[in-house]
Parts: C-alpha cells; structure tokens; sequence
C-alpha cells in the first residue's frame, strides 16, 4: 500500500491519499504518522478527506484494521469525514460493511473537496 498523508493548513483539512494493499507493516507506519500529523492540529476545525478510489481488497482478517483506522478516525472528531468510492466494487462494499460508516461522507472526487475549501 502507498499512501500520503498531507496536512493542508489554509483550507483545514488532513487529506490522505492511498492505494494498494493493505499489510501489517504499512499500516503500523500509517497509523504512527497519521498521529503525529494529526497531534499538529485541532481536529474539530478540519475536514478529513480519504482518497481510496485505487484501494484493493483487504486480505482476510484485515477488515478488523479497516474498522481499526474508522474508529480512530471518528475518535479525533473531525469537523466532517469524507472517503473517496473506491473503484473496486467488492472493496467499496467491504468499506460499507464497517461498523459506523454512516458517519463518512461518500465523493466521488477529492476535488469535489478540495476545491470548494480554497
């Protein structure tokens, strides 16, 4: 898995971009600097905006860290939380699936919000 995480202070949102797969590794690497990015700000004045549009499937048992970065993501309270559709069908409903998820907003574009915050 590829992933950036951006903190774009002018239009205040965090905005992460990822793709590929999910492993142990990266996601330890993910988490550990989506938190350190995230302790540089106040959560409550900034939009979360998730680009998974090129997310694969997670492998078998990592559903429970999808629901894991959910989870962590709706602790922080983030004034709204955005994720890209996913192009894959089968991963986009196993996004759905997740526990609480009716608390993200689904876009198809991250222009749709980057360009109405500038």
């Amino acid at each position: 898995m590829k992933y950036k995480i951006e903190v774009l202070q002018d239009q205040k949102i965090v905005f992460v971009t990822s793709e590929g797969y999910f492993n142990d590794l990266v996601v330890a690497a993910y988490k550990e600097e989506f938190l350190q990015k995230v302790d540089t700000i106040n959560p409550i004045e900034f939009i979360l905006l998730i680009d998974c549009r090129y997310q694969k499937v997670s492998g078998f048992g990592l559903e429970k860290e999808l629901q894991n970065a959910l989870n962590m993501y709706l602790t922080y309270g983030f004034k709204q939380i955005f994720f890209t559709r996913l192009k894959s069908r089968i991963a986009q409903e196993q996004l759905e699936a997740l526990h609480q998820i009716e608390h993200v907003t689904f876009i198809h574009e991250p222009e749709e919000i980057l360009n109405s915050s500038s």
